[in-house]
This record gives structure tokens, sequence and C-alpha cells, in this order.
């Protein structure tokens, strides 16, 4: 978090559902959800110095976060998939040709890729591995 001007999780690739080259809200949401448990279970087990020092972090990285989420949320309280500027479309995607962004025809269809089967709905937008 120190090496990140934000104090967030550095900014990840597009390699999930919202394919943005930026500071992921899930991923930071999850993490501090992560570090919180942590806290949880160092106390339970008595290792209250632990906690405290985690604590510490935690409260720092809450703080940022929250920062993070004032300064990106829109005034109608969306909070946007990625926290401050952040990258969409084919300029995020720019080197990840393993992904492509596809319009369903008018029948629904079943993809399967290795071991899963997708029914897709006729007119979605659907990220598929290629």
């Amino acid at each position: 978090m120190k090496e990140d001007e934000y104090g967030l999780l550095p900014p990840a690739y597009p390699y999930d559902n919202e394919m943005i080259m930026g500071h992921y809200t899930s991923n930071n949401m999850w993490t501090l959800l992560g570090l919180r448990y942590a806290i949880r279970l160092a106390e339970d087990i008595g290792e209250t110095e632990t906690a405290n020092e985690w604590r510490k972090v935690e409260n720092e990285y809450s703080f940022n976060i929250l920062k993070g989420i004032d300064v990106s949320a829109k005034e109608n309280g969306y909070v946007p998939t990625g926290l401050y500027p952040f990258i969409t479309g084919d300029a995020a995607r720019k080197g990840f040709p393993e992904y492509s962004t596809t319009t369903i025809g008018k029948t629904c269809s079943c993809l399967i890729r290795q071991r899963y089967c997708l029914l897709l709905i006729p007119g979605s937008k659907v990220h598929s591995t290629i």
C-alpha cells in the first residue's frame, strides 16, 4: 500500500469481469474485509500485539479506500468499478487478446469452455476467453 500513490492495492490488469486497468474497487474492499478478519482471528487466539499492529494498517487502509470512494463516486452515489482514474474498453484490453466481447445473436446458445456451460441471452454482451 505504501508504494501506491493512493495507498491502495496497485492498479490491476483487465482480467476480471470489470475489464478495467486501474484500482479495482472490489479488490480493495475484499482486501479490507480479509484484513479485518485477520485482526479478529489474531484477537481470538490471543495475539493482541499482532492485532494492534494490523489495526493500525486497517485504519490507514480504510481511510484510503473511503477517500478513493469520495473522490470517485458519482453525484447520484454510484461507486464505479474502479477508484480514481482508470481505463476501460479496448484501451484497457490492449495486449490481452485472450479476451473478447461478443454480442449474442437472435437465438440462445450454450458456450462451453473447459468445464463451464453458460446460457447466453440474446442481445447480451459477454466477455469470453478465446
